[in-house]
């Protein structure tokens, strides 16, 4: 009888390891998604543009704000007018060195044009991270971005070799974009990708103009006054990834536009 009862627990044991077994093995790994979401390849006659805003109680008005921050890019990909400009001065002593630099993007902002044109669902397309939304949307234009470059997202991987070396990209010119720490993700991830954009322009700009002149002070002292512009209009500027330094929450994007001359 106790042989009996061993033998039945042993099976109920061994039936119950393989079924445990059986669903270990056969359940389906985890997918999130996010992989896809990142992907900014142009396909099909739609461009694709990630928008992010800052996360707010109210979660539609957050999704909003990142539709108009897709929708500046989308701005920006037609045409966007940036200069920057460098000023420094230089005295007799370190302490009398001062240096500035002042930059603007002109771009258009009749955002819900592009806005009423974007194919989103705000189910699939939507994900927060780090305090932020982002959305991923696509755009239908007739002009695509033919980049033969193997796109694998950075995002939430080591650093990207494109930091150090930017692709070459045929007919484009490549920018690398930095902008560290701000208060917010999404503010930080904005600084980057506008800083991606003067990267460009600073490559792209036929001229850059440049004056130095020599400034007479009181008692005869004389300082050095250097002042270094450029400026230009860009076309089809277009983010083909990004990432945040997980060490300092710093955000690199690498992007790409022609010069419209």
């Amino acid at each position: 009888m106790k042989k009996y009862i061993f033998m039945v627990i042993l099976c109920v044991f061994i039936f119950s390891s393989c079924r445990s077994s059986s669903s270990r093995t056969e359940a389906p790994p985890q997918d999130n998604g996010k992989n896809g979401f990142w992907n900014t390849l142009s396909v099909s006659g739609e461009l694709v543009f990630h928008g992010v805003a800052g996360t707010r109680f109210d979660r539609e008005a957050s999704i909003r704000l990142a539709l108009e921050d897709a929708a500046r890019k989308a701005a920006m990909f037609t045409q966007v007018k940036g200069r920057i400009a460098f000023y420094g001065k230089t005295g007799v002593t370190f302490w009398d060195y001062q240096a500035d630099t002042e930059s603007t993007l002109d771009i258009e902002t009749d955002y819900q044009k592009y806005i009423e044109n974007f194919i989103f669902d705000s189910e699939t397309d939507v994900l927060q991270e780090h305090n932020a939304i982002f959305v991923r949307v696509r755009y239908p234009s007739a002009v695509l971005v033919d980049i033969p470059y193997p796109f694998q997202s950075s995002h939430g991987a080591a650093k990207p070799g494109w930091i150090d070396e930017p692709p070459l990209v045929p007919g484009y010119v490549t920018g690398i974009g930095y902008a560290g720490r701000r208060m917010s993700y999404g503010d930080t991830v904005k600084g980057s990708y506008e800083n991606a954009a003067f990267s460009i322009i600073r490559n792209i700009s036929s001229a850059v103009e440049g004056s130095m002149a020599d400034v007479h002070g009181a008692g005869g002292s004389v300082s050095n006054e250097s002042r270094m512009s450029a400026e230009a209009v860009l076309i089809g500027f277009y983010v083909l990834d990004f990432w945040l330094d997980p060490a300092d929450q710093t955000v690199w994007t690498l992007a790409i536009a022609k010069s419209d001359i």
